[in-house]
């Protein structure tokens, strides 16, 4: 829970994002016997696709967290300047920070993450497939699922973080990998606008840019 809560989750994320939700991290003093567990698979909690950036957004930013926001500064007419200072606080040490971007790697690398790989660029992140919740039948779907990646690229030294989230994606790849798992949807997302992305912020590759 402590960490959970380091994190951002169970509350709003941003300094000026009117409306966002909160999501839901029960205090743990609600905590069942299997509630520890469960959280640690991403059931009994609910969290937005902003603090699940902005989650990752600490790991990239050698375990930091910073309150997102969106505007930067507001100037006014006579030229005074109002600058957005966002509340940050440590989250994990530096070190961890770091531990956890290659662990992620190997996700992309060898893992259920392969599609998310980034031409030119090392890259880190996390497939989740999460069962979807029938409000009708107060049921987990057999079929329906929200698909999310959550990934930084390059591994050293993160310049982007993204966060792609899908609800109820359906159909196959070519290779029949099903698109409502991660691996065959959310990831191969994350490819298709980290790279650009990367690109046009003028990043250096760090890794070969593959031929094809």
């Amino acid at each position: 829970y402590t960490y959970l809560d380091a994190f951002g989750l169970g509350r709003p994320a941003s300094i000026d994002f009117p409306g966002e939700a909160s999501g839901d991290l029960p205090h743990v003093d609600d905590w069942c016997q299997t509630c520890g567990t469960s959280a640690a698979i991403g059931y009994g909690v609910s969290v937005t696709a902003l603090q699940l950036a902005t989650a990752y957004a600490a790991i990239a930013n050698d375990g930091e967290w910073v309150e997102p926001y969106v505007v930067a500064e507001i100037v006014a007419a006579d030229g005074q300047r109002e600058v957005t200072e966002p509340r940050q606080h440590r989250a994990i040490s530096a070190q961890t920070a770091l531990a956890m971007r290659r662990m992620l790697a190997r996700v992309i690398d060898v893992g259920t993450g392969t599609r998310a790989a980034v031409s030119g660029y090392s890259a880190a992140g996390k497939t989740g497939t999460t069962e979807r919740f029938d409000v009708d039948l107060k049921a987990y779907s057999e079929t329906d699922t929200i698909a999310n990646f959550v990934g930084m690229a390059p591994i050293d030294e993160p310049q982007i973080v993204v966060a792609v989230v899908l609800d109820t994606p359906h159909g196959e790849l070519d290779d029949g990998t099903e698109m409502r798992l991660a691996a065959g949807s959310a990831a191969p997302a994350f490819a298709d606008i980290a790279g650009p992305v990367l690109h046009l912020l003028g990043v250096a590759p760090d890794r070969p840019v593959d031929e094809d």
